[in-house]
């Protein structure tokens, strides 16, 4: 025992001694951001948990995969303390992801996490390679999980796509890991197997195949397993044309005490999948007690039928896929739908992406005449006039007005996407969406500014030699009205408003500019509401709402190049993905080699790109330019891994400023007015980052991973805006092999400075002493699961005590008990101590039901 005691106490010595270099983020917002294991080309699903609740309205995840510069956005859906989202599974890509959190508060005011620098110096998640060699051998029959008749059973197995390294007459073949090489047959590329020879009785229930490629020399090359299920084929028909459906449902109760707010919640959660015969269906239904008639929808409900990979039709809350310029993680209630014939295939999404909130009412205003009134603010509504006895031979012109304030509302915004497409996009497949986004004004009675949104283009897709090659395009153009309160303007309006307040040679001209609006105007008027709100006004002369981007990848040497080329105008607009950066075009190219087996990956990619193409002479062109890069160890299984990266980013445009005026003070009316305008640029950023993983035995199974990112910015304008930035983090879990715990020890620490040049008293110029702002802290945590009555009980607890800049505790507890098969039962308790602040008190509930 007292040996025992010793290795425990020299383990968790050592542990400390690797931690004590480690560091990372922690937030005011964020207890944690769950991230499992990231593998190339899997969907990706992240939790993040909150410390609270009752301040939090949204929560976005921002996130780019390798070489990308610009963030895709997605609205996670918010539940309580928990706010999940899934990154597609073709962001997914080595070496790395980089994401940031973005959370609306109560307030309006957004934070953060990390919480300093989040776009600059984000959070990375390690991508896991695919072999490449894993995809020279391909199962034909029977497919990967597959289950089929005794009778039925045939293996075929395709060498087609073979690297010229491997002797195919060499190759293994493995049934069930007995060699049966000299019972199969190589023909034309295809490993052909009959297993009606087999010595032993094909017993029903799980088999296994597995080929094994030998190289020239006779080395192993590859291997490659696939399982599979044998039945009858009266039972597998029985199982096809009878019901079959699985799924879960959970009831939460939480409390949560906040500063001095008490919040309770309720919530339900039901998930249903299943098939009969070729149908299959599912159902998701989330229900909260958040739901509020003042907010936008907190439950959801999503029902869905499918008709093989024919056709599927959602009901509810859906997610359409479209080609990103168009629609991009955009909720609509109501209905989705695709048919996929090949051929000819249509995606249909049609419902409302926000619904009716009526804009709450203020105090009242009182004018003291019509002519004071005329310039009330929009967001009034006339509510009578004066009294007559204080006002008894005054005209209405003179009598007092009185008006209601409001908050502007929000509207039905009703929504239509359709893409009708020609190919199946295995080699060939050409698009055409058409989007129609548009407020309801009747939907509400105290609100302004009703939009309206048109979008159509066309996307082409070409691939070749098993998508080694594949070329993808898409085309968009928009049109957007940020009032359409008022209807079409008619050919008189447009010659009034083309001519108000001009006269003589301008009046005629005026009404020139009047003729080309109008023409422009009896086509727009088949799309969207055309009134001097409208954007761009002239969507002719330089394309303002034009977006392109062509996509290039090759896949040839263990070499895979992407380039990328795009343009979007300032003025496109689309209200499937509103995130998309605009008043931008560029260049984008990098490549991802792997070496030695697969066992060193190099990544590279430069992107530069530019804003104003519209060549406007009121704002100078920024240039951007980017360069990622990274190597990745993989030496062997009982060593560690450990990725390295360096990149810089740049912002740089031509405007000369006179600094020497402004440190000076000569020029205070250009120092004071003119700079920021000016919108002057000259900064550079060098990113480092290191990241290493690492699976050992020392007394116990051990996990360690560590981080260590450095971001350091340098501002070369008058504003000095300099930012450092250094986030270290380490872990070790522990397995123990005779005790039924596992633990986790970990330490953050974070160094932030931010500086800014300070200015003049008298002048407001800036000048070359900066101040600076540091924000450090450190975070240790502690974390055990113990489990008990044959792993039927789990017990959790968590210590994280942050010290520095930021300092809370927080404190942990959790159990999860197995009441029946199928039934569970989950507690937490967390107590978050908030130094010089009311602590925190959250409990909650959960029943959880499997069937």
């Amino acid at each position: 025992m007292k040996h025992k005691s010793l290795q425990l106490l020299f383990l968790i010595l050592f542990s400390s001694l690797i931690l004590s270099v480690a560091t990372g983020q922690v937030s005011q917002y964020v207890l944690e951001v769950r991230v499992p294991q990231a593998s190339e080309k899997t969907a990706l699903s992240l939790s993040v948990e909150l410390t609270q609740n009752t301040q939090i309205e949204q929560v976005q995840l921002y996130y780019r995969e390798f070489g990308a510069t610009e963030y895709t956005r997605l609205e996670m859906l918010l539940t309580g303390r928990v706010a999940v989202a899934t990154i597609p599974a073709k962001s997914v890509t080595p070496p790395f992801l980089e994401y940031y959190i973005e959370m609306k508060l109560a307030d309006g005011t957004p934070a953060t996490f990390p919480p300093v620098n989040p776009d600059g110096n984000p959070n990375k998640v390690e991508v896991k390679g695919v072999d490449p060699k894993d995809m020279e051998v391909r199962f034909l029959s029977p497919e990967p999980g597959e289950t089929l008749a005794a009778e039925d059973l045939a293996v075929a197995i395709s060498l087609m796509f073979a690297s010229d390294a491997v002797d195919k007459q060499k190759t293994r073949i493995y049934f069930d890991g007995i060699d049966v090489s000299k019972e199969a047959i190589l023909s034309d590329d295809v490993v052909l197997y009959s297993p009606k020879n087999f010595d032993k009785p094909l017993n029903l229930g799980s088999h296994s195949i597995k080929i094994e490629l030998r190289d020239t020399v006779g080395g192993v090359y590859y291997t490659k397993q696939s399982d599979f299920n044998l039945s009858t084929a009266i039972a597998i028909e029985e199982v096809k044309s009878s019901l079959q459906y699985m799924g879960n449902a959970q009831l939460e109760l939480r409390n949560e005490k906040v500063d001095v707010t008490n919040t309770t919640y309720q919530r339900g959660d039901v998930r249903l999948s299943g098939t009969y015969r070729f149908m299959g269906f599912g159902l998701d239904l989330h229900v909260t007690n958040e739901e509020k008639p003042d907010r936008q929808p907190q439950n959801r409900f999503l029902a869905t039928l499918q008709a093989a990979d024919y056709a599927k039709i959602q009901i509810g809350d859906a997610y359409p896929v479209f080609p990103s310029l168009f629609i991009s993680g955009k909720r609509v209630r109501g209905v989705t739908g695709a048919l996929t014939l090949g051929f000819f295939n249509v995606d249909v999404s049609y419902g409302k992406t926000e619904r009716a909130i009526e804009g709450p009412l203020g105090g009242l205003i009182t004018y003291n005449d019509s002519s004071a009134a005329s310039s009330r603010p929009k967001e009034t509504i006339f509510v009578q006039f004066g009294d007559r006895n204080t006002n008894p031979i005054g005209s209405l012109d003179t009598l007092k007005q009185i008006y209601r304030s409001y908050t502007n509302g929000t509207y039905d915004r009703k929504f239509i996407a359709v893409r009708p497409s020609f190919g199946s996009g295995e080699n060939f497949q050409w698009g055409f969406t058409y989007i129609k986004a548009q407020d309801d004004t009747n939907s509400i009675i105290y609100g302004n500014y009703p939009r309206e949104n048109f979008v159509a283009g066309t996307d082409v897709l070409f691939a070749f030699d098993n998508q080694k090659v594949k070329w993808t395009t898409q085309v968009a153009f928009s049109l957007e009205n940020t009032d359409i309160s008022g209807g079409n303007f008619t050919d008189d309006d447009f010659r009034e408003f083309s001519t108000a307040g001009k006269t003589g040679a301008d009046s005629i001209a005026g009404l020139k500019d009047a003729d080309d609006l109008i023409t422009l105007a009896k086509l727009g008027r088949n799309f969207i509401i055309v009134n001097p709100n409208m954007t761009p006004t002239d969507p002719m002369t330089g394309f303002p709402s034009l977006a392109f981007e062509s996509e290039l990848t090759l896949n040839y040497f263990n070499n895979f190049i992407r380039t990328l080329v795009f343009r979007r105008g300032k003025n496109y607009k689309s209200y499937g993905n509103e995130f998309v950066q605009t008043d931008i075009a560029g260049l984008n190219i990098s490549d991802r080699i792997r070496l030695f087996d697969n066992r060193l990956m190099t990544s590279v990619s430069y992107e530069t790109k530019w804003n104003n193409i519209q060549n406007e002479n009121i704002k100078p062109v920024t240039t951007f330019n980017t360069l990622n890069s990274s190597i990745t160890v993989y030496p062997g299984a009982k060593l560690p891994t450990f990725t390295l990266g360096y990149g810089f980013n740049t912002r740089k445009n031509p405007v000369e400023l006179r600094l020497n005026m402004l440190v000076a003070g000569t020029d205070t009316t250009f120092a004071s007015s003119k700079q920021d305008s000016l919108n002057y640029a000259n900064e550079k950023t060098n990113r480092f980052f290191f990241a290493t993983n690492y699976d050992f035995y020392m007394m116990a199974r051990q996990s360690f991973n560590a981080t260590v990112s450095i971001a350091n910015k340098k501002d070369n304008s008058f504003n000095l805006r300099n930012q450092d930035n250094v986030s270290v983090a380490a872990a070790l879990t522990t397995n123990y092999p005779k005790l039924p715990l596992q633990t986790t020890v970990a330490i953050i620490v974070s160094h932030n400075a931010t500086y800014a040049a300070l200015q003049d008293s008298v002048t407001k110029a800036y000048l070359t002493t900066t101040e600076k702002k540091p924000f450090d802290y450190q975070t240790v945590s502690l974390s055990a699961r113990y489990r008990l009555l044959k792993d039927r009980l789990n017990l959790l607890a968590t210590i994280a005590p942050s010290f520095g800049d930021f300092k809370r505790n927080l404190v942990q507890a959790g159990a999860d008990f197995q009441v029946m098969e199928n039934h569970y039962l989950v507690g937490q308790l967390d107590f978050i101590n908030n130094p010089g602040k009311s602590n925190d008190l959250v409990a909650s509930i959960v029943y959880r039901f499997t069937f």
